[in-house]
């Protein structure tokens, strides 16, 4: 037989064809083969096919033959890989024949290797995302599941489906809907995309996306076919994420960031410590929280820590809605995308106000005990010369006394003696003003004080002060019939704390005056105290109420002065603010009134 007159058709069409006898030797073989085994028509005459199969196709390719020729089969369908002499590995699909006149196999085949390899890729997808088909014949009532379906449910491809096995691994209420979703699939022909809980083959507890299209003929539907998608590892990722996140929301303050710091997130303990809505805080920078109380260096060094991608640990004080402050220890993380550049920061935050006033209190305790201690021991040894200087004044006026003979000498030395008599009075009465405070005997009792009162034994320990700076003190508008509660020593360190940071302010002006007044408001008593200073800067006063806060140096300022003030007012029930719309530097304080 002559194959000559195929070549000319076959050589020009993408088409392969080879004539083997019963042992697999190949009779005729056009060029197209050749030239894709790279190899020549001779040699492949002379080796067979074989050399040039995959070892793994070998054994079957002569399972087909055998078949072939013992007239079990005319026709033969088949994919095999070949192996080119470079090495080169492809798929051929053949369609192989069996013709018993001449006793041959003629074989035509086509290159299948690009084909072969997008099948190859969509398996693997299909099981890397662990997605599978279904269809259901209505008419033949015949289920057909894809290789990966079986994997899914965890079952041999070997044993046979039906829609009633299907059913059998539903849990209950999953059974409910899927039992729903199909009797509206088959009545309204209506698509379905909905997540079922199964048992698999195995017993495993699993979660399906399953869904359904239908194709319809003459007004039936007849095939319904889908996707079934096993999301269990996505619901437990999910899930364990919520859990970290409900962990997270129910212990810390949280906030979210873009790149350029713009709040992206915020869950509710933020917004219930700032006082803000989730809605007022998304989308604004976190300067709306800003306490102005850390230096442009402390930004710029955290900033600069964060932007490189490392995570920075601090505490910030920031200012609620309302004004009022708080402290947060806080860790912030970048979060970078795949190509390593940071999209958002992710602040986690702890509120630790209370220990920051507590460390402030043991701090300010600390530092008070050490002044008094001092201060106790100045006025010890002070008082041991005094009382020898008041004893001699004494025995001194005796003597003189004793030696008054009326002249002009003798009424000028009666004068000095008066003179040091009085200031020695003076000291005397200071000191004692000085052990009151120290002592505080009444800290515990609050009770009603006569506030005018107060400062005036006050002004006994810095009239001196205010007198070499020449600053006017009125305070006659504090009415002597005000009775606030409160604690004697506790209002006189007040005032005295206020007329020193008052004196020291003023005291390079040329107008130099301190006011206080008193009125009476409802059940309270208010009082206002002003000097001549024309206010205190937005970065002073944001801190001037903290605890060891200065801005004398370490030399003339202990920081004691108004972070004391406040603390002994809110120990009264009273609160003290900065007036920052008067004209001039003005506290305004508040006690309940003595009825």
């Amino acid at each position: 037989m002559s194959y000559k007159h195929l070549d000319a058709f076959f050589d020009q069409a993408d088409i392969f064809y080879v004539v083997c006898d019963q042992m697999g030797n190949i009779i005729e073989v056009n060029e197209a083969l050749c030239n894709l085994l790279q190899c020549d028509q001779e040699r492949l005459k002379k080796d067979g096919p074989f050399p040039f199969l995959h070892p793994d196709d070998v054994e079957s390719s002569k399972n087909i033959f055998t078949t072939l020729f013992a007239k079990k089969s005319k026709n033969e369908r088949v994919i095999h890989r070949v192996i080119s002499a470079k090495g080169q590995i492809k798929y051929i699909s053949w369609v192989l024949s069996h013709f018993e006149d001449d006793n041959i196999c003629v074989g035509v085949g086509r290159d299948f290797t690009k084909s072969s390899v997008s099948e190859s890729l969509y398996k693997q997808t299909q099981t890397l995302g662990k997605i599978g088909s279904w269809q259901y014949d209505v008419v033949h009532d015949e289920l057909t599941w894809s290789e990966e379906t079986y994997n899914i449910y965890e079952l041999s491809t070997k044993g046979q489906i039906s829609l009633k096995r299907m059913r059998n691994f539903f849990r209950e209420e999953s059974l409910n809907l899927f039992d729903q979703c199909m009797d509206e699939a088959l009545s309204k022909a209506a698509t379905f995309d909905y997540e079922f809980d199964i048992i698999s083959g195995k017993f495993r507890p699993a979660k399906m996306r399953m869904i359904g299209h239908c194709e319809v003929h003459d007004g039936k539907v007849y095939r319904i076919f889908g996707t079934i998608h096993d999301i269990t590892d996505f619901r437990q990722i999910e899930r364990k994420a919520s859990d970290y996140q409900e962990a997270i929301d129910k212990s810390s303050i949280v906030s979210i960031a873009d790149r350029q710091g713009t709040i992206t997130h915020v869950n509710q303990k933020f917004c219930e410590l700032s006082g803000y809505t989730y809605e007022e805080l998304v989308g604004q920078d976190h300067k709306v929280l800003s306490s102005k109380y850390h230096s442009n260096s402390f930004w710029h060094n955290m900033w600069y820590k964060i932007n490189n991608g490392e995570i920075w640990t601090g505490e910030i004080k920031n200012r609620a809605k309302d004004g009022s402050y708080f402290w947060l220890h806080t860790t912030i993380v970048p979060f970078k995308n795949a190509v390593g550049r940071i999209y958002q920061f992710v602040s986690i935050r702890y509120d630790i106000t209370e220990t920051k006033k507590l460390n402030e209190e043991i701090l300010v305790s600390q530092k008070l005990s050490s002044i008094g201690e001092v201060s106790a021991q100045i006025i010890h040894e002070v008082m041991n010369p005094l009382s020898i200087i008041s004893l001699s004044l004494d025995e001194l006026q005796l003597q003189v006394e004793d030696v008054n003979d009326g002249s002009q000498q003798f009424v000028r030395i009666e004068s000095l003696l008066e003179n040091i008599n009085v200031n020695y009075g003076r000291i005397e009465e200071i000191f004692d003003n000085m052990r009151s405070v120290l002592a505080n005997n009444a800290v515990d009792k609050i009770a009603p004080t006569n506030l005018k009162k107060v400062l005036e034994r006050t002004l006994t320990l810095i009239h001196t002060k205010l007198k070499s700076k020449k600053i006017k003190l009125d305070y006659s508008a504090l009415d002597e019939t005000h009775l606030a509660y409160s604690n004697d020593s506790d209002m006189s360190q007040i005032f005295l704390n206020m007329l020193n940071n008052s004196s020291d302010a003023v005291s390079e002006f040329q107008d130099r005056w301190i006011h206080i007044d008193s009125k009476k408001e409802d059940n309270d008593i208010v009082i206002t105290f002003s000097d001549s200073g024309p206010g205190i800067p937005d970065d002073i006063a944001a801190r001037i109420f903290d605890t060891l806060f200065t801005t004398k140096g370490d030399k003339r300022g202990t920081g004691l002065g108004m972070g004391i003030c406040r603390k002994l007012i809110e120990k009264a029930g009273g609160s003290i603010i900065l007036d920052t719309k008067a004209p001039n530097t003005t506290f305004v304080i508040r006690l309940r009134a003595s009825t």
